[in-house]
């Protein structure tokens, strides 16, 4: 489980899927807080406002109609983002 805050960034990395037959692949993302987006770059930048244990899913679809199965990361976003103090 990776543990981000609230407003933070985090990229999730889809790099290690391919297609055997070489067809163009699309990622199709739902970072589990209703925020749902296809791509067909290999990674993808997100950040939850609330807290709470998020279960994103990505499922890759080639150009020939084929889907993976799921694959889940946990995201668990445990604190507000504040500014440091001086």
């Amino acid at each position: 489980v990776d543990a981000i805050r609230i407003g933070e960034g985090i990229i999730f990395d889809a790099s290690q899927s391919f297609d055997p037959s070489n067809s163009s692949l699309t990622y199709n993302w739902n970072f589990g807080d209703g925020n749902v987006i296809s791509t067909s770059g290999t990674s993808v930048s997100h950040s939850y406002n609330s807290l709470g244990l998020f279960l994103t899913t990505l499922t890759v679809s080639s150009a020939d109609g084929r889907t993976s199965s799921p694959t889940y990361f946990p995201i668990f976003v445990n604190a507000i983002n504040e500014a440091p103090l001086a």
